[in-house]
């Protein structure tokens, strides 16, 4: 069967819930992935949708923590933040 579900959102609104749905099976978890931040992010409003749908299991939200990050180049902060190829499957695996 199928592992994991990738969705590469092209706009936030409007948030395309049937799309997000269909890769998203009950019980299963639901890793968001974004460069903003996680408070008020996209993460947010796809947990929200999911649950209104019925949806519950494990979540995973990787995004900018609320306060301002280190300085350097994008990678490095990208890396700091857990955010880097490394970094999220990282997270994946303590999954």
């Amino acid at each position: 069967g199928r592992r994991f579900g990738l969705i590469n959102l092209r706009f936030i609104k409007p948030l395309d819930t049937a799309t997000i749905l269909a890769q998203l099976p009950k019980g299963k978890p639901l890793v968001v992935v974004e460069e903003g931040t996680r408070l008020g992010g996209i993460g947010e409003a796809i947990a929200v949708a999911a649950l209104h749908h019925g949806w519950h299991g494990p979540f995973v939200h990787l995004g900018i923590p609320d306060t301002f990050p280190a300085q350097g180049s994008q990678g490095e902060i990208l890396r700091d933040l857990g955010l880097d190829a490394d970094g999220i499957a990282a997270a994946l695996a303590r999954l």
